[in-house]
């Protein structure tokens, strides 16, 4: 039998308040900035001194200057280095509130998602939050806690690790010493947003979207506009199965394209839409300006 709590709005707010009293003092806040500007020496000079300090200690943990970069990159696209929180204060971001309480009360977590399947029908649902808008379940599998999540360090730290593991998980699929390739006006060429890695470019759109759009190969279609999965099922693919399915792409198993990066659309937190090539071009435009990351 399942416990049902009642809350009113006072419990609620007193709930709330006690979940940002439990924070601890993190290394983001402006006196540990101050303090970092005035006492350590700054090492990576393409950097401001507060990201030049969390570069060196996402290093300090193991991790190659490689994914460091790139990740830094991400945090830039993700929320503007945190400056994206700043209207809430950056310990007070909504999402963090919700994590922390689902924790602190599991019923309130089951309420949420309960709430969530109702209203936008999403199974299982938790908010991404902090500097790297990453969900809980992925910080904590690199030992990255949800106060450490709210700092760039952090953030930084859990944002290398798993975009490591996304390069592991499709670099079955794309060759590292090539660009990505897509479709634009019917012409199939080198993707001119692309890190020039292919396998990079696809763990890049997969923190955003997942890898298993990237985990498969593409092949040619009958249509010169679309590629479409090799392993599709009698040969045929729906690439708009609900809005139009009477459009149906004929797959040649034989024409296999390597690197080909699919067009795919997200929603972001503005009600607005982003492709992953536009992205993966904000990543590697903010990455490309840390040269001294090495």
């Amino acid at each position: 039998m399942k416990k049902v709590i009642k809350l009113t709005e006072s419990d609620l707010m007193n709930i709330v308040k006690r979940v940002l009293e439990e924070q601890v003092m993190n290394l983001d806040t402006p006196h540990n900035k101050e303090f970092m500007r005035k006492t350590l020496p700054q090492k990576y000079k393409c950097l401001t001194p507060e990201f030049s300090h969390s570069v060196e200690y996402a290093i300090s943990e193991g991790i190659e200057p490689f994914w460091v970069k790139y990740a830094l990159g991400i945090l830039g696209r993700e929320s503007d280095f945190g400056k994206i929180m700043g209207k809430f204060g950056l310990k007070a971001a909504p999402e963090y509130v919700i994590n922390k309480m689902s924790k602190v009360i599991p019923e309130f977590k089951e309420m949420i998602q309960w709430g969530m399947k109702k209203l936008k029908n999403k199974e299982n649902w938790v908010p991404s939050m902090g500097v790297a808008q990453m969900t809980p379940d992925i910080a904590e599998k690199y030992n990255v806690n949800l106060e450490e999540l709210m700092t760039i360090s952090g953030s930084l730290v859990a944002a290398s690790k798993y975009l490591k593991d996304l390069y592991s998980d499709t670099e079955k699929y794309y060759n590292s010493n090539q660009p990505s390739k897509i479709i634009y006006n019917k012409q199939l060429m080198d993707n001119p947003s692309s890190s020039g890695n292919a396998t990079l470019d696809a763990a890049i759109m997969s923190y955003n979207s997942g890898s298993s759009y990237f985990k498969k190969q593409y092949c040619k279609t009958n249509n010169v506009e679309y590629m479409a999965p090799c392993n599709s099922p009698n040969g045929q693919y729906q690439p708009f199965l609900k809005d139009n399915p009477k459009f149906i792409l004929k797959v040649d198993k034989t024409q296999v394209i390597k690197n080909y990066i699919p067009t795919l659309k997200t929603k972001t937190g503005d009600n607005k839409y982003i492709s992953n090539i536009g992205y993966l071009k904000e990543v590697v435009g903010y990455s490309n300006k840390f040269g001294c990351i090495k």
